[in-house]
């Protein structure tokens, strides 16, 4: 969904309500109330600091490069098609199908620009706010995923109206683009690239396995901040998952 996203949500929601707050002569309390109401759930789940980053890679891992990305994954992993044009070229598993990795397409976001998608006191309004949370203003996607993935009810300035009006779109905005995940972990690698890591739901009824531990990790170009690049890796336990995702480097 978050690849589909345009930022007119955000910049043109947070105009619209902050009108209708303004002349209503609220302060920016209903704006919260309202935002909590609604999208607690979303809100009241941000990343943890990744509590795994010291689990070594085994010494008998084998280097893959795919898709813009190294990494290292048991020896016993194939490629399930040579064919770099086939879907499953990005696709490596084990004879019995205990472990998988899939590298995803980079996906290039584009430049970001609020004041382009809007007036300009729109981009203005959301700098104020992401200095008010001790952030700098977004400049890049990474920027923008890293603040809408934190935002928490505290931040909300109820002193304010335009910040309160500000807040309840983010809040929306992060209630549309959360990933569908269990567990949500700020990552940055050796090479100081970061991203973030997604323990991933297992499907449900006659379809769950509760024998694989699945997670995502997801980097950023350090450069721009506007492309990713996604590795999905699967196995019967969370070891080796996370060993593998220690492994993950941008093949600059």
């Amino acid at each position: 969904m978050k690849k589909a996203l345009t930022l007119t949500i955000i910049a043109a929601g947070a105009v619209t309500v902050a009108a209708t707050v303004m002349i209503a002569g609220f302060s920016g309390l209903p704006a919260k109330k309202r935002a909590v109401e609604q999208y607690s759930e979303a809100l009241n789940f941000v990343p943890d600091e990744y509590p795994y980053a010291n689990l070594e890679v085994p010494a008998d891992y084998v280097p893959c490069k795919q898709q813009g990305i190294s990494l290292m994954m048991p020896a016993e992993l194939m490629q399930l098609d040579s064919d770099p044009d086939s879907f499953r070229s990005g696709v490596y598993m084990n004879a019995d199908k205990s472990v998988l990795v899939m590298f995803e397409q980079p996906y290039e976001f584009g430049e970001m620009d609020l004041a382009t998608i809007d007036e300009q006191a729109s981009a203005e309004a959301m700098d104020r706010f992401c200095r008010s949370l001790g952030r700098e203003p977004i400049k890049t996607w990474y920027d923008f995923f890293d603040m809408i993935y934190h935002l928490k009810p505290d931040d909300c300035n109820i002193h304010s109206m335009k910040q309160a009006a500000v807040f309840e779109a983010l809040s929306y905005t992060k209630s549309e683009v959360l990933p569908v995940c269990n567990e949500l972990w700020d990552w940055e690698n050796a090479d100081g690239d970061k991203g973030f890591i997604m323990r991933m739901d297992q499907a449900s009824g006659e379809e769950a396995d509760s024998s694989r531990y699945s997670i995502q990790a997801e980097l950023y170009d350090p450069d721009t901040g506007n492309t990713s690049y996604a590795v999905m890796i699967k196995a019967q336990d969370s070891e080796t998952c996370f060993r593998i995702a220690n492994s993950i480097r941008l093949d600059k």
